[in-house]
């Protein structure tokens, strides 16, 4: 049975492919990928760009984002909070409801201000050509890069030429460009703001995940697409890329619910 991308199912299968790496060690996630510590070499990174595609795919913003998170509410703890004033209003505390909604209301607009700016953003990242990833790649026939005084040396390509196997470099400042597996962490944190609605950066390791995860934001070691980096530093191994990340594969799904 053939499964669009973007559906539900869709959404499902690439949820659980990232949890079945997540679930690996990073050299066996980089065995999986046929992959190595140093990266692809040239030649396999441009077979591999014509079979998978470009790292390509624009982020909604607008009133259909807006629409998205006030969807995500009734999974958060704005909707409690709401419950709570609709009741001070029956039991006639009317001042201390008041004061809940205006908090409610405040936070609400904020975060979505923040929401559809950061996806403008990561629309610059795609119509922009010169926005670049750094990146591991080895010449043909090289059996690593080379070494600088800091340690492996990267190279900067343009996003749209990422694809699954590529090792690439993430640092503070860094908007994550495809679904990623990290391979070394040194204190990296990530917002995830953009993609979940959730205001409160979270951690990221690399050690493989050994929990019960019921969606992407829950995998430790996962970035994906569209989260930024708010500090620390970290390596890891492009695993989606374009249309199949879990960004793509939800934008899809969004835009065949219009």
């Amino acid at each position: 049975m053939h499964i669009r991308k973007g559906s539900p199912q869709g959404i499902a299968l690439v949820t659980r492919e990232l949890t079945e790496i997540a679930r690996l060690s990073p050299n066996d996630v980089l065995a999986q990928l046929a992959s190595s510590p140093e990266g692809l070499d040239e030649k396999e990174a441009q077979e591999r760009l014509h079979f998978h595609g470009p790292n390509d795919v624009t982020y909604q913003t607008g009133w259909h984002r807006i629409w998205h998170y006030f969807e995500r509410l009734r999974n958060d703890l704005l909707l409690p909070v709401l419950a709570v004033a609709v009741i001070l209003i029956f039991i006639g505390k009317l001042g201390t409801a008041w004061i809940i909604s205006a908090v409610l209301l405040a936070s609400v607009f904020f975060t979505l201000v923040h929401i559809n700016r950061s996806g403008k953003e990561l629309n610059k990242l795609w119509s922009v050509v010169g926005i670049t990833a750094k990146i591991y790649r080895r010449n043909l026939g090289e059996s690593r890069s080379a070494e600088t005084e800091t340690g492996q040396a990267f190279r900067k390509l343009p996003l749209r030429q990422l694809v699954p196997g590529d090792v690439i470099a993430l640092a503070m400042g860094d908007k994550v460009p495809a679904d990623v597996r990290l391979i070394k962490s040194d204190n990296i944190v990530l917002s995830q703001l953009v993609l979940s609605g959730a205001l409160v950066p979270v951690k990221k390791s690399a050690d493989a995940y050994t929990g019960d995860a019921t969606n992407p934001f829950d995998l430790a070691n996962i970035c994906l697409m569209g989260s930024s980096v708010v500090s620390g530093s970290g390596v890891g191994v492009v695993i989606l890329t374009g249309t199949r990340t879990w960004l793509g594969v939800t934008k899809a799904w969004r835009q065949r619910r219009k």
